[in-house]
C-alpha cells in the first residue's frame, strides 16, 4: 500500500512539473491580420506568447497555431453586464432562480459564452453570485473573462451619506471591485430620481489615498445630471 501511494504521489508530482514546464514554453500564433489595439494594423505576423503575456512579434518563429486566414485583436471589455441574468425555459427573462445551483450554472454558462465572444474583461453590476463566478474563474477551474463586480447596488433613497459610506466600506470588505449607486430608478419603474446631485457628490468625496471605482446609474437625460462629474467613473446612462 505504501509503495502504491508513493507511485501515485510521484506521478502527481511529475504531472505538475510537466504542466509548469508547458506553461513556460512559448506559443506562437500566426495571424493573417493583427489589430494592436492602438489603431495599428499589421499583416502576416507571428505572435509569441509565454505564459499569460505577449513577449514579442517574431516573423521567423514557427507557428504553434496557424491563423493566417483570421484576424487577431486584443480582448474586448464590456463595462456593463449582469453575468447571472438569463432566459428561462419559456424563452423569457427569468429574474429569479429556484435553485442556487441552477443560478450558478447559468452564470458560468454566460461567462463562457462571453469569453468565446472575444470579451476578456467584464464589469458585472452587480449580484452576489458575481463573486462566486469571479472566484471560480480566478482559480482556473472554469473558463471565463476577468470579472469586476460591485456584488450589489446602493438603491435606498432614505440612506444618509454616512450610511451610504458605511455601505461602501462593507462592499469593499466583502470583496467588491467597484460601487454601484442608483441616482434614479430603472425605466421599468418609471426612471424617477433616487438621489440628489449634492448627496451623490458628498458620497463620492473620498480621500485620494483610497482608490476605488464608483459607478452611478441614471436613466434618461433629466436624471443624468444627478450623478457627480467628479469622483465617479464610469457614468452609466440610458436615454
Amino acid at each position: 500500500m505504501f509503495i502504491k501511494s508513493m507511485v501515485r504521489i510521484s506521478f502527481a508530482l511529475l504531472a505538475a512539473s510537466l504542466m509548469a514546464l508547458a506553461q513556460n514554453q512559448p506559443i506562437v500564433i500566426k495571424a493573417g491580420t493583427l489589430l494592436d489595439g492602438k489603431g495599428g494594423v499589421q499583416k502576416n505576423v507571428s505572435i509569441v506568447v509565454v505564459g499569460s503575456k505577449i513577449e514579442k512579434l517574431d516573423p521567423g518563429a514557427k507557428p504553434t497555431y496557424d491563423l493566417h486566414n483570421l484576424t487577431v485583436l486584443p480582448g474586448m471589455i464590456d463595462t456593463h453586464v449582469h453575468i447571472g441574468w438569463h432566459f428561462g425555459p419559456d424563452g423569457r427573462y427569468q429574474p429569479r432562480d429556484d435553485s442556487q445551483t441552477a443560478a450558478m450554472g447559468y452564470a458560468m454558462e454566460n461567462a463562457y459564452v462571453t469569453l468565446m465572444g472575444g470579451f476578456t474583461t467584464v464589469q458585472s453590476v452587480g449580484s452576489p453570485i458575481d463573486g462566486d463566478v469571479r472566484t471560480a474563474i480566478n482559480r482556473g477551474v472554469a473558463p471565463g473573462p476577468r470579472v469586476l463586480t460591485s456584488l450589489r447596488a446602493i438603491n435606498n433613497p432614505a440612506m444618509t451619506p454616512d450610511q451610504i459610506r458605511e455601505a461602501v466600506r462593507k462592499m469593499k470588505a466583502d470583496g467588491s471591485d467597484l460601487v454601484k449607486m442608483f441616482a434614479s430608478k430603472s425605466f421599468r419603474d418609471g426612471g424617477e430620481r433616487r438621489s440628489t446631485r449634492s448627496r451623490s457628490k458628498r458620497v463620492a468625496a473620498r480621500p485620494k489615498r483610497r482608490v476605488y471605482a464608483r459607478w452611478c446609474t441614471c436613466m434618461g437625460r433629466r436624471q443624468s445630471w444627478r450623478c457627480p462629474t467628479r469622483g465617479v467613473r464610469p457614468l452609466s446612462t440610458a436615454r
